[in-house]
């Protein structure tokens, strides 16, 4: 009787639906300890509890969804619309979400320890008292934050929290580790593009430099000229950084009204880069007819596109008498040389042996780190 009870109750279908529930469990761990493992890798701290609650619920409901598009029964032919079905899916919710947040602690862990991140937990006291035992250092960034050379500038608000600003870090790393991590730091929590972070031979940060991304097509329009948007029809087989002719026709008459380069086209409008007093003359009323002008093939936007989308950018560089750089040849200098200017002459891409000269102005293409590098070299004979 005792047998026969049990086998009513413990059915096929149970049997199934349980090992299933299971199954999402483990699934559901591994995703989570997978995503608090990067986490605490990437951002030296713990995934939030909310994540591991999502994250168990998320692959749970896509592998369910994806069953339930593909098939209208879910187990031993029980209708999707059913009790049975309902108990099952609450039950695989719930222990996908269980799991996952087991698995966020198991990756948070496993995390902690691969990477050496050491965590201080307990009160104020207790934490102080660490700190007395050098298990941490904090640094005290400067009252000033300045501007990254050939970045566009960062808000003033935003340089203002950043300047006197007190971070704790580990007191065994090195002063490279030390500046790489601050930089990080800055980037992360400030929300800006670049940092850079110089410290002192004893440990103390001399001065922080920050910049933004450029954006917009200001950086790149030449200087006495200004971008401006006219109503043209544009021809089919104009693209940026094509030179046009900006022709009006009205009265019956037409008349050219300046030369200048197109930057981007729509529908019924262009945006065009001419002189300051072509441009003050347009009218917004006024329809233009655009000419694209034959010319040499150009790659300038082309590399100035490449430029927006990385690190690098552009600074200029000027040799002076009995300077660090003079004599020196270019190959030895950090980031790239794109061009030379001696005597009025323009030499691109000049050769790792070319040797510096005085009154040479030099245009280097480099990421932050190596133009930091090369402006320590400029200032190493003062």
């Amino acid at each position: 009787m005792i047998a026969t009870a049990t086998q009513v109750v413990v059915t096929e279908w149970t049997v199934t639906a349980l090992l299933n529930v299971f199954g999402f469990g483990l699934l559901a761990s591994v995703a989570g300890a997978t995503i608090a493992f990067g986490y605490r890798r990437y951002s030296t701290r713990p995934a939030p509890l909310g994540v591991g609650i999502l994250i168990g619920i998320g692959v749970v409901g896509v592998w369910l969804n994806g069953v339930g598009l593909q098939q209208t029964t879910v187990i031993d032919e029980t209708p999707l619309f059913h009790h049975a079905t309902a108990t099952y899916f609450l039950g695989a919710f719930v222990v996908g979400a269980v799991g996952a947040d087991g698995g966020r602690r198991i990756g948070d862990a496993l995390a902690r320890d691969v990477f050496e991140i050491r965590c201080v937990v307990g009160s104020n006291e207790r934490l102080t008292f660490a700190r007395s035992a050098r298990l941490s250092i904090a640094v005290d960034l400067p009252g000033t934050v300045g501007d990254l050379a050939g970045y566009p500038p960062v808000d003033e608000a935003v340089k203002q929290s950043i300047a006197g600003e007190t971070v704790l870090f580990p007191h065994d790393l090195s002063d490279t580790v030390l500046e790489s991590r601050l930089e990080r730091h800055i980037e992360r929590e400030y929300d800006v593009d670049y940092a850079r972070v110089t410290l002192e031979t004893n440990g103390t940060v001399e001065h922080v430099l920050v910049g933004r991304r450029p954006a917009g097509i200001g950086s790149t329009v030449p200087p006495g000229s200004v971008a401006v948007c006219v109503r043209a029809d544009p021809p089919g087989r104009a693209s940026a950084g094509d030179p046009i002719e900006l022709w009006s026709t009205e009265k019956g008459s037409t008349s050219l009204r300046g030369t200048g380069t197109l930057r981007a086209t729509t529908d019924e409008s262009v945006t065009v880069s001419l002189e300051e007093d072509v441009a003050g003359e347009l009218d917004v009323e006024t329809r233009y007819r655009l000419v694209i002008r034959p010319t040499a093939s150009s790659q300038v936007y082309e590399l100035a596109s490449v430029l927006r989308a990385t690190d690098e950018t552009i600074v200029s560089v000027s040799v002076t008498v009995n300077g660090p750089l003079e004599t020196e040849f270019v190959g030895w200098l950090p980031g790239t040389v794109l061009v030379l200017h001696r005597d009025g002459e323009v030499i691109p891409f000049p050769r790792d042996r070319v040797t510096l000269e005085a009154s040479d102005e030099l245009y280097v293409l480099g990421t932050p780190s190596e133009l930091r590098l090369l402006e320590e070299t400029e200032k190493s004979a003062s």
